[in-house]
């Protein structure tokens, strides 16, 4: 149990640690070269590549070894019963495609506007509007007790 804390909170310093970084140099950068559209397409290639990297250490620590195609058809399951189409596919992936994009494209907008702190604190309450949307989209009951965290 405190070996799982501990590896939390490792992670949870590692993430932020690497915001605050990015932030930071993205500020640094604006100064001879902006272009927030670039920027949020090299970060997202830069997503994408780390996960043959935790799939890796996921192979490294699974108790139950998997092959990369069965575990891909295992997640596909989730997409019914024909499993995995292109046209489900892209129906499912782009409006989150379209949100990720924009959201991080209006993130490194905003750094060349306002300061990294202020542009930092509106970003963590990306929370309060994934809920929001959830409300809205998913027609999530809106029950004032999840406001405060609780199920």
């Amino acid at each position: 149990m405190v070996l799982k804390g501990i590896w939390g909170l490792l992670i949870i310093l590692s993430v932020s640690s690497s915001w605050v970084g990015t932030t930071q140099i993205v500020k640094i950068t604006y100064k001879n070269f902006y272009c927030p559209f670039f920027m949020t397409w090299f970060s997202t290639n830069w997503n994408i590549m780390f996960f043959p990297v935790y799939y890796s250490g996921h192979l490294a620590t699974a108790q139950e070894k998997q092959s990369p195609m069965k575990k891909f058809r295992e997640c596909s399951r989730i997409f019914g019963e024909d499993g995995l189409t292109l046209k489900l596919f892209l129906k499912r992936t782009a409006p989150f495609s379209i949100l990720w994009t924009l959201t991080n494209y209006l993130y490194l907008l905003a750094l060349k506007k306002l300061t990294a702190t202020d542009v930092s604190a509106l970003f963590c309450c990306n929370k309060a509007f994934v809920f929001l949307l959830s409300w809205i989209v998913l027609k999530d009951r809106f029950m004032g007790v999840r406001i405060a965290g609780k199920p």
